[in-house]
């Protein structure tokens, strides 16, 4: 028979966890996680931080953490939940995450576990706040948990833990064909623009790069009208949340959307893009092709991993990010087909590109399928017996 328990009267105490450590803390003794350090039933430990002794000293500092605790994500990201296996590194919690202590006679900790990942969207609605939403506890200790026997609960757990294996080895599996394929792509357009057949050159020989110019702030627009030209910065490439004009007269360096762009600035440095027209500002500078060098191969010639792990592994520091070192780019040794056979490369590279994407998306909608998946078995799992539910 399958109750309806508030979450509070389940567990023996719910808490969030302590302050945030003392910035500048890299290292101590004293573990603290976030809610970035809390996976879907999983708890990874890259990049935690660290009380300061004279913090973990004091008790209101420090968060009792034991095994089979449930943790929940409660700031930020909410809802993925993890429970606590063996200490054998102990630690903390920082606020965002909250920790809830089941009592064991009653209800399982992976059942608890995964009832509450069954239960995203509630949890999500439920949160509150303007700056950053969050879950309130006294909104945490009232929320309606659907509870079989203690005996129902462990055989509904076997069950989702031998389902979600299986999904995650066959997650596993597509994803490592997600990264071949990229593999595989990236180590055939290097060999094709890096043929030793041809002549070789340095860039600077068949290639001008020409940096941008950065307009005073003051000039800036953000409504386009017939005086004023769109001002690209590197973000542009990616949306069109930020668009900023800026008057005719006062742009300096001009692109059209078929030039070759570079990101000077990152991370990551040196991107190759295209597709903006207008004014471009100083964190990107156009690579202008000579008559004896085609525009699309030089595009795909500076998007090949072997010149990117050259310019990355020589990038100089400009104002606290690391920058593209022109000195070093231009001397890059090019191999240059005849320009017909930069066509028919140009013509390979597209027909490739298009293959590859067909691949990834369809590895990709595997991947959403799985993970649709997993919700669809919870759903179906946490589900009260219809006779019960009736």
């Amino acid at each position: 028979m399958w109750k309806t328990v508030k979450l509070g009267e389940l567990c023996t105490k719910i808490t969030d966890g302590s302050h945030n450590p003392p910035k500048g803390i890299e290292t101590s003794s004293h573990l603290m996680i976030s809610s970035k350090n809390v996976l879907d039933d999983e708890i990874n430990f890259e990049k935690p931080r660290y009380l300061s002794e004279d913090d973990f000293a004091q008790e209101n500092k420090r968060t009792d953490v034991q095994q089979g605790d449930v943790l929940l994500t409660i700031v930020g990201t909410i809802g993925r939940c993890a429970v606590v296996g063996d200490l054998t590194q102990p630690f903390t919690l920082q606020r965002s995450v909250a920790v809830l202590k089941p009592k064991r006679e009653t209800i399982d900790s992976r059942f608890l576990m995964y009832t509450l990942r069954g239960m995203l969207n509630e949890l999500i609605s439920g949160a509150r706040g303007v700056a950053q939403k969050g879950i309130y506890l006294k909104s945490l200790k009232r929320l309606a948990i659907p509870l079989p026997p203690l005996a129902e609960q462990q055989r509904i757990v076997a069950k989702l833990d031998a389902a979600f294996a299986e999904i995650d080895r066959a997650v596993e599996i597509e994803g490592a064909k997600l990264s071949s394929v990229g593999a595989l792509i990236a180590a055939k357009l290097e060999s094709m623009y890096n043929d030793k057949r041809f002549e070789q050159k340095q860039l600077k020989d068949i290639c001008k790069f020409v940096g941008g110019s950065q307009p005073p702030k003051s000039t800036f627009e953000y409504e386009q009208s017939d005086s004023n030209i769109r001002l690209i910065q590197i973000r542009d490439y990616k949306s069109d949340k930020h668009l900023t004009y800026i008057p005719k007269d006062k742009a300096k360096r001009w692109c059209s959307a078929s030039d070759v762009m570079i990101g000077r600035y990152g991370p990551p440095i040196f991107q190759i893009l295209r597709g903006i027209e207008g004014a471009y500002n100083v964190a990107l500078m156009k690579a202008v092709p000579t008559a004896e060098m085609d525009n699309d191969y030089l595009f795909y010639f500076l998007s090949n991993r072997r010149i990117q792990s050259y310019v990355i592994n020589k990038s100089s520091r400009a104002a606290g990010q690391s920058g593209v070192n022109k000195d070093a780019l231009e001397p890059y040794p090019i191999y240059i087909p005849p320009l017909e056979e930069q066509h028919s490369i140009v013509q390979r590279t597209r027909s490739l590109i298009a293959q590859t994407d067909i691949l990834e998306k369809s590895c990709r909608d595997k991947l959403k399928a799985m993970l649709s998946l997993k919700s669809s078995i919870l759903s179906q799992e946490l589900q009260p017996p219809q006779s019960e539910a009736a």
